[in-house]
């Protein structure tokens, strides 16, 4: 009778292994696969350790959308812009309970001026589901007042977002001195 010989195996190829087995692990209590099928590893092993380990996870992280309900609201949310040194144009797009869903830049400019694209805004507005946008943009100069310019891309902005059924609450102009709003100044 012959003994069977010892298998003989590479420290290296164990190293591997070990190492695909701490990574199967770390992927599955971090929750990243659930996204891809909907299971964690789950479905190759019969359980749902990954996908309970992960749903758990987002709802931990789930914050409460912030909800606008007038312009000072909306300054707040962009007052961080007062400090730019060039002129930007940003958007904030909102479901239909005025909750913000995200922001957008729509376009940096110069010292005196930013062009915006009706179409951009209409754009971010639209891949986004937002039922309600708000138009954003600074004055590095501290000029409060809007310039024609300003209110063109106001009527131009409304004009559009009515034809696509979409709320346009509020253009807000932001400076270090405060924020002028053309909801407030009923130019809107």
């Amino acid at each position: 009778y012959d003994a069977p010989a010892a298998s003989y195996q590479s420290p290296f190829v164990t190293l591997l292994s070990v190492l695909v087995i701490l990574f199967a692990l770390k992927v599955i209590f971090s929750g990243i696969w659930h996204g891809m099928g909907g299971g964690g590893f789950g479905p190759f092993f019969g359980f749902g350790l990954g996908y309970g380990l992960g749903s758990r996870r987002r709802r931990e992280t789930v914050v409460e959308q912030q909800k606008i309900t007038n312009s000072s609201d909306a300054y707040e949310y962009f007052s961080s812009m007062r400090d730019l040194p060039l002129e930007e144009s940003h958007i904030l797009l909102l479901r239909q309970n005025h909750r913000i869903i995200g922001s957008a830049i729509i376009s940096k400019g110069g010292l005196t001026g930013t062009a915006v694209d009706v179409r951009e805004v209409l754009r971010h507005a639209l891949l986004n589901h937002a039922a309600a946008i708000i138009l954003c943009h600074n004055h590095p100069s501290g000029n409060l007042h809007p310039s024609r310019e300003d209110d063109h891309l106001t009527r131009k902005v409304a004009e559009a977002c009515q034809v696509m059924n979409i709320q346009f609450v509020d253009h807000i102009i932001v400076a270090d001195t405060g924020y002028y709003s053309y909801r407030e100044q009923g130019k809107l």
